[in-house]
């Protein structure tokens, strides 16, 4: 959607009543909501989520770090 179709979308948004302004936020937060429960969630979109947080870490290092806490 182009910025021009928003900003008339916006403008006709302006000009309703705020009743139905509000009723309108309201339909859209629900469909929202209701978009985003029916999203089927699947543990293999996580994969690589993390691949850039060990990719400056010495894993050997950490590992024995992390060992050398529970030790404590």
């Amino acid at each position: 959607m182009s910025s021009s179709t928003i900003q008339k979308i916006s403008d006709e948004i302006e000009n309703l009543p705020e009743n139905e302004q509000l009723l309108l936020v309201n339909i859209i937060i629900e469909r929202l909501i209701n978009r985003k429960e029916s999203k089927k969630l699947d543990i293999r979109d996580l994969r690589n989520m993390g691949q850039g947080t060990w990719s400056k870490e010495n894993i050997k290092e950490y590992i024995n770090s992390e060992r050398n806490q529970w030790e404590r």
